[in-house]
């Protein structure tokens, strides 16, 4: 019975183990290191065009989330910022005029960037059209896009990212915008941010010194700041942007390490030497009995 139970905890630490090497394989780690936050957010949205349109004050659902992707020498962070706008009982962006299928939907969004020290600081704008899968009747709910950005700090760290205003603007496709909203966080709400932590973006990489200016007695010393790259898209974060350095990229497979076939017969030696240690010791048994 203890034999059994071993066996029993050993086989169980084995699936887990193979669990945890399965999701390691597939990808699956990866995904749960994105940071999200999600608020209902009012907003104070102005008609600038016309000037004498209707102001309106909506209660959105944003969803902001970011993560840390392949990058080199530090990795990049990558932005997604959803707005739901509907539910019942609550206060909602509504078409002005009536908005038609050969229309179009833009949003311009402000993503605001926090480095850990202070004056690390960035804003960027992600844009995205959407054009409605159906007629939207005049004072009905507006559908909003969702928009997508990747920035490129040039330090490790953590690095908040928060939600900020937007500009919304209507009209037909590839022509100008007969209505634009310009919307602000009312002070009283609370913007969605995440935390994101930017690592190295390579295990190899030689830090490069870089010159110190030599101060003066009259001109004092710059102090370092941090900037971020913008590479702004209107879709879904889904392209590799890296190509994988090593065997697999070069070729190299079978120089990088002991082939497939010495595996192979090793494993096959290791079979046959304990099915005959198997026989040997079945027939010593034989001979005690007898």
């Amino acid at each position: 019975m203890l034999k059994l139970k071993a066996r029993r905890r050993i086989a169980t630490k084995a699936a887990a183990a193979g669990v945890v090497s399965a999701g390691m394989l597939l990808g699956v780690f990866p995904l749960l290191g994105a940071a999200a936050d999600t608020k209902t957010i009012t907003y104070n949205c102005t008609s600038t065009t016309p000037s004498t349109g209707t102001a309106q004050t909506p209660d959105l659902t944003v969803t902001l989330t970011g993560s840390a992707t392949a990058g080199s020498p530090v990795q990049k962070i990558s932005m997604v910022w959803t707005n739901l706008n509907t539910g019942t009982g609550t206060k909602l962006m509504t078409a002005p005029v009536g908005i038609n299928i050969t229309d179009r939907v833009l949003f311009d969004g402000d993503i605001v960037l926090t480095g850990p020290e202070a004056g690390d600081t960035a804003t960027i704008t992600a844009a995205a059209t959407l054009t409605p899968a159906a007629s939207i009747a005049a004072g009905a709910a507006i559908q909003f896009p969702t928009v997508s950005a990747t920035a490129t700090p040039d330090a490790t760290g953590s690095v908040t990212i928060k939600s900020g205003s937007f500009t919304l603007s209507i009209g037909p496709a590839g022509g100008t915008a007969t209505h634009v909203y310009d919307c602000s966080m009312a002070t009283t709400a609370t913007a969605a941010s995440a935390v994101v932590v930017v690592a190295s973006g390579s295990s190899s990489t030689t830090p490069t010194p870089t010159p110190t200016p030599t101060p003066s007695a009259t001109t004092p010393t710059p102090r370092q700041t941090r900037t971020f790259t913008q590479t702004v898209t209107a879709s879904q974060p889904g392209q590799v942007t890296n190509t994988p350095d090593g065997g697999i990229a070069t070729g190299g497979g079978g120089e990088m390490g002991p082939d497939g076939r010495v595996l192979v017969l090793t494993g096959t030696a290791l079979i046959l030497a304990a099915i005959t240690g198997g026989l040997m010791l079945r027939s010593r048994r034989s001979s005690v009995r007898n």
